[in-house]
Formats: C-alpha cells, structure tokens, sequence
C-alpha cells in the first residue's frame, strides 16, 4: 500500500536545473510519453506544470535534483534499535549529522544486521531542507509535490541516491501517509467483519429457525391431539371387542335368531348373558327350531332348556331353548 501510489513509469519526472535556491527554478519536465519540457517556476510555469499534473493526477512525482545533492554517511546502532529506528535517528541526528531532524530530510536503509556483535549496519541519505524548501513548496502550489527526492552521487555517474518524502514525510517521523492510514482502518474493519461474520450467519439461521418453529408450532399441537384421540379410540374400540368376543354381541345374536327362525314363531324372551343364548316363545312347531338354530354358524349347540309343553287355545308349542355364541 506504500507504493500503490508511486507509479514511477506513469509519473512526472521534475529535473532540477538551476543551482538550487534560485528564484525562479529551472526544470526538466518529462511526462511517461513524449520529450521533456523546461520551465521556469514562475506563474506561467506553474500554470503549465498543473495542467500536465491534471494529465496524471495518480502519477508519482519525483524531484531530481542535481547531482552531489543528497548527503550519505553509513551508521553503526545497537542491534537493538531498529524497532524503533526512526525514534533512534531523529534523536541522533545532529550528534550523526552536523544538522538536526528539522533541518534536514533523510532516510535511511539497512545494510547489513551483524547479529553476532548485535550490530546494526546502515546507511543514512539527507538533504538539507533551506535550499529546496522553496523548490517544493513552488511544485506544491501546482499540486505536484514530489514524493522522492533522488540525485545521482556525482556528474557523470551511475549511482544514485534517493529518499522517500512520502513514507517519511521529511522529517524521518515514521508516520504513515492519509491512503496508508485508510488502508489499515479498512483492513481492520474487514479483519472485524471476518471474524464476526460466522456469528452473524449464525445468528441469522437460528432467527429464521425459531421462527418456523413458531410457525408450525400450532400444526404440531393440533396434530399431536388428534394422535392422542385416535390412540384412544383406537383403545376404546379394542376394549370393546375384548368384551365382545367375552360377552357377545346382541345384535348379532338377535340377527341370528330373527334368521333362522320361521314366520310362524314369536319370542316372548331373548337374553344374551357371557355368550350363553337363551330364547322363550310359542312356535307350530317347536322341534323343527333346533335344526333350523343349528344350521347358523353363530349359533352352537342349540338344545330345549326345558320340556315343550303345547297350548291347545292357541294351537302351539311353548319353548324354552339355550345355546352358545360361536367367538
């Protein structure tokens, strides 16, 4: 996220040549495509530098200055320090440097980590502020302010030396850039999100769980009672057979009977008690009726309960017959 920003293919290239100081600057500006162009800083300039700015408004700027600019010197700290080395060399600046930290923009960049010795080799890169400042505060005006320093350590020379405005902010305090800042409170809202978002789901499920719950809670209920009242009709038809089948049943005892008895008879008694059948009455002809019961399934053993005795009035036989209910 620190170099998301510094594009240096896609970004403007300012090249210092006046002596720094001078007023109005000289510069070299080279955009990614096309020649340099010179400018002096005046309002012209300026006016000019902010339309090509306008042009890369995400493009790096970088401050070439001339070369010889930046200072180097290499430093040896206590192994110790580098977990705060930006405390450790803003402190130590004037005793490393004839300049303080507000004088000055640096960096620095480790060389070597002699852990044996507990040694902490680096190499420390300034500027002194006054001669540029006005320089920068001219490309700021026109909203290109530069976020490296860089100059090549001699004329006529390879190397180059650089440092890093943006990270450092020029003064080697260590504080983070405003894109830097979001960034980390973004991914701290996203870590926050990612750990809270299997709750959340969670949560979310057994809501809609409880509520369907309750939803067909009373189907449940209804459903429940109406197994309850089938169970228990259910016993009850059971419990009715059983006595049934010990007892019998008069209905089917009196269908029997009302079958196999002719029309020329009629009952005056019929009990039914534990399946035993007992049936009184006058018939033409009472003998024929044991052949006539025997004959019915339902009916077993059917035999005269007493003597036929006969009724000269009415011309029929008086009877008295007992038998069992089949199971």
């Amino acid at each position: 996220m620190r170099g998301g920003a510094r594009d240096e293919r896609r970004g403007i290239l300012i090249t210092l040549v006046s002596p720094p100081g001078s007023t109005p600057a000289e510069v070299d500006i080279a955009l990614p495509s096309g020649p340099a162009e010179r400018l002096w800083l005046d309002d012209a300039g300026l006016s000019r530098l902010r339309a090509m700015r306008a042009r890369l408004p995400r493009g790096a700027v970088r401050l070439r200055l001339r070369p010889g600019s930046l200072l180097q010197r290499d430093v040896t700290l206590p192994l110790a320090a580098e977990r705060g080395l930006d405390q450790v060399l803003h402190y130590e600046m004037d005793r490393l440097t004839p300049f303080t930290a507000a004088e000055t923009f640096w960096g620095w960049t480790v060389t070597r980590r002699d852990r044996p010795h507990a040694r902490l080799h680096l190499r420390l890169t300034l500027a002194p502020r006054a001669p540029i400042a006005p320089l920068l505060a001219a490309l700021a005006s026109a909203g290109a302010s530069p976020m490296l320093l860089e100059a090549a350590e001699s004329a006529g020379g390879d190397g180059r030396r650089s440092i890093d405005l943006a990270s450092r902010e020029g003064a080697g305090s260590g504080r983070a850039t405003p894109v830097l800042r979001a960034g980390l409170a973004l991914c701290g809202v996203l870590l926050l999100v990612v750990v809270a978002l299997p709750f959340v789901r969670q949560s979310i499920a057994l809501a809609g769980m409880e509520a369907r719950i309750a939803t067909l809670t009373p189907a449940v209920t209804e459903a429940a009672r109406l197994r309850r009242t089938i169970e228990a009709q259910a016993v009850g038809g059971s419990l009715l057979t059983a006595a049934r089948q010990q007892v019998g049943d008069p209905l089917e005892a009196i269908a029997a009977v009302t079958k196999a008895l002719p029309d020329d008879t009629w009952l005056t008694d019929l009990t039914v008690q534990q399946r035993r059948l007992r049936i009184d009455g006058e018939s033409r002809a009472a003998v024929r009726l044991i052949a006539r019961l025997a004959a019915d399934p339902t009916i077993e053993g059917p035999s005269f309960a007493a003597p036929v005795t006969r009724d000269d009035s009415t011309h029929a036989d008086l009877f008295s017959i007992s038998a069992d209910l089949a199971p």
